[in-house]
């Protein structure tokens, strides 16, 4: 009996992706360049509000993949992403911070399904993280309703959820929803 070498091949590509797919995930949870999100303190009733605007649009849930729909397809799709809260605005509220951040960088781990025809569901999280002393957890559900059978063109509607926590001080709750359209071009797709 003869062994495959398309097979070792696809084993071997496997095994060296999962590889990079953990080296990835440790360094990004593992990083001191994440610094701490940092809340003044003796912020008024607008102040809070002007900083849940600003922390809570930041830690929203984002699209951060192919708009072509996963739902009739195996497998599970992974994404790592590190996201930039912008907070110098936040440090100026209440009792300003004597050192303002221009912004905090938190990584995110996004895992994707296909659950039937053009229908899909993401969730996405960040562990907590005793460096910026934020978690959060969310997910977004897509359906696909309009594919083009000439031209790579497609349009889905996505419901998306977040919740995050910084320090045991703030908690986020973000919702929404989204029309997309995209055209995807020489395997790079183009969204809006």
């Amino acid at each position: 009996m003869r062994a495959n070498p398309l097979r070792n091949f696809r084993l071997s590509s496997l095994r060296f992706s999962i590889l990079i797919a953990i080296s990835a995930v440790g360094f990004a949870f593992s990083s001191q360049a994440f610094a701490k999100l940092e809340l003044p303190q003796n912020l008024t009733s607008s102040d809070r509000q002007e900083a849940l605007r600003i922390i809570g649009l930041g830690t929203s849930a984002k699209i951060l993949t192919n708009p072509y729909a996963l739902g009739g397809y195996h497998g599970i799709e992974f994404g790592i992403a590190l996201e930039s809260i912008p907070t110098e605005d936040v440090s100026r509220l209440g009792s300003r911070l004597p050192n303002p951040q221009a912004e905090v960088t938190i990584p995110k781990l996004t895992v994707g399904k296909g659950l039937y025809s053009n229908l899909d569901f993401f969730i996405h999280f960040m562990p907590y993280n005793q460096n910026s002393e934020l978690s959060q957890y969310g997910g977004v559900l897509r359906w696909g309703f309009y594919e083009a059978s000439s031209i790579p063109i497609s349009a889905n509607i996505t419901a998306h959820m977040n919740f995050g926590n910084i320090n045991n001080q703030l908690t986020t709750k973000t919702y929404g929803a989204d029309l997309i359209g995209a055209i995807n071009v020489n395997e790079v797709a183009l969204y809006a």
